[in-house]
């Protein structure tokens, strides 16, 4: 099946609007080869009258996204008073009267309470907090991180072991979550026998607030909103069409960040998978989420564990339960103890699980370091494939030289003696990125946890305590 005009369109430009953003010359290529194929196809006109009014929306709306307003994003009980993270990344201690979603002076005051615009973020809030006065915690922090969006209690052990296992996607609410819950809204509806797409649609737009809207749920979201339209209409559902619609969509809105693209990426890997049949699909559907976000990764961190497509095969069964678990908690209100002494099980079920798997399949993880030029010939070849309709058996094939690359240019540092910070070594980022790359070495530190000793073990690297 050829590529159709529309998709070909929107490719276009999702590419130019990217292009505008990022200012990269690295899309450039795919932004020509696309335009080249529309132009021999269809003429120039739609080209010339679509690319006029992304430009014009792009620069209108990087216009109006300009605030210095400082919102209350989140609020922090410490030792020394109420702390609050500000939308422009800055921490500021304020007063018992301030709220999330309230707008707040340099140094913390109240300025203006948030209006009705605020209540989901407020609502989100104590929902939270409800999870923390009924959860123990640190299971309190998962549940909070797949249902609420909020990561910023998530100990640091848990993001490294999840990140080294390569499946940290799990604590990013994605498609796999809104699936989870649309599937839930559904089935309750067709037992009370009032079952409609658009009730469920309307239900799970009422939902969508208390996320957090990260980017993977928006994405999630209008996805399911596109298709649902589809079918009602009787419309056929391409799934490639939907996903780059998407994409074109968030890109006017949204920043370009990191999880913005591993988001698309992995979507897009899955609905190409999908465009196989048979064994293939099976096995594709495993491999492409994976190969998919594969070079994004290794330019973006440096460091990749090779058995990520295994692990988050194992793990998706028992992830699946405890998001089902956390839903009907949330939803009883924490009221029902049997729901929530499951969840508490399963949560630590769930992380000895990937602690386990971690530990018997570390050599899995690689630090690597290729060129940029590198990364570039294979995404290009990729995107060829796909924008050229080619079989998607080829993918496979070019994913697979890739991934003999990466083993050839494993770059680690070996019997080296380096003082790094408490605070830097013991982050999950360190451990599951930089950390990665010392082999057979010393890390002279001013503290040291338990669990960050044990992951730089597997790499031969020991960790000495030094107080200047």
């Amino acid at each position: 099946m050829k590529i159709s005009r529309h998709t070909l369109l929107i490719i276009f430009l999702f590419f130019l609007a990217l292009s505008l953003k990022i200012k990269s010359m690295f899309l450039l290529p795919f932004l020509a080869v696309v335009f080249l194929l529309y132009l021999v196809k269809y003429g120039i006109r739609d080209l010339v009258f679509s690319a006029l009014i992304v430009v014009l929306l792009v620069s209108l709306l990087s216009v109006f996204s300009s605030s210095s307003i400082s919102e209350v994003k989140w609020i922090f009980e410490t030792d020394e008073g109420r702390v609050a993270l500000l939308t422009d990344g800055r921490y500021v201690s304020v007063s018992d009267d301030v709220s999330v979603g309230d707008v707040v002076s340099d140094d913390g005051m109240l300025v203006e309470k948030g209006g009705l615009l605020s209540l989901p973020d407020r609502v989100r809030f104590a929902l939270s907090e409800k999870v923390e006065s009924s959860i123990d915690y640190p299971f309190s922090s998962l549940v909070e991180a797949v249902t609420l969006g909020v990561r910023y209690n998530l100990p640091q052990s848990v993001k490294a072991y999840m990140a080294l296992a390569g499946v940290y996607p799990f604590l990013a609410i994605s498609g796999l979550h809104v699936a989870v819950i649309f599937g839930f809204i559904s089935v309750v509806m067709k037992l009370f026998r009032i079952f409609s797409l658009k009730r469920a649609l309307f239900i799970l737009t009422v939902l969508m607030p208390f996320t957090g809207f990260p980017v993977s749920v928006i994405r999630a979201y209008i996805f399911i909103v596109i298709a649902v339209f589809l079918k009602i209409h009787g419309r056929r559902v391409d799934y490639i069409y939907i996903t780059v619609l998407t994409a074109f969509l968030m890109s006017l809105i949204f920043s370009v960040s990191s999880g913005f693209i591993l988001s698309f990426l992995g979507a897009l890997g899955i609905f190409a998978a999908m465009e196989t049949d048979g064994f293939k699909r099976k096995l594709f559907l495993i491999l492409f989420p994976f190969f998919f976000t594969l070079p994004y990764v290794v330019f973006r961190f440096g460091t990749v564990n090779l058995f990520s497509p295994l692990f988050m095969v194992l793990l998706t069964p028992l992830f699946t339960l405890f998001l089902f678990l956390c839903f009907l908690s949330e939803i009883t209100y924490f009221k029902l103890n049997l729901f929530v002494v499951a969840t508490e099980k399963v949560s630590g079920y769930l992380i000895l699980f990937i602690k386990w798997l971690f530990g018997i399949l570390h050599f899995g993880i690689i630090h690597v370091y290729l060129s940029l030029f590198e990364i570039f010939v294979l995404t290009f070849l990729v995107f060829v494939v796909l924008i050229l309709k080619i079989n998607r058996s080829y993918l496979l094939v070019v994913f697979s030289i890739f991934t003999v690359l990466l083993l050839f240019n494993r770059s680690y540092v070996y019997n080296e003696t380096k003082r790094i910070s408490g605070r830097k070594l013991n982050s999950a980022y360190f451990l599951s990125g930089e950390g990665q790359k010392y082999k057979d070495s010393t890390l002279v530190t001013d503290y040291v946890f338990p669990y960050s000793r044990r992951i730089l073990k597997f790499n031969g690297v020991a960790v000495k305590q030094s107080v200047k």
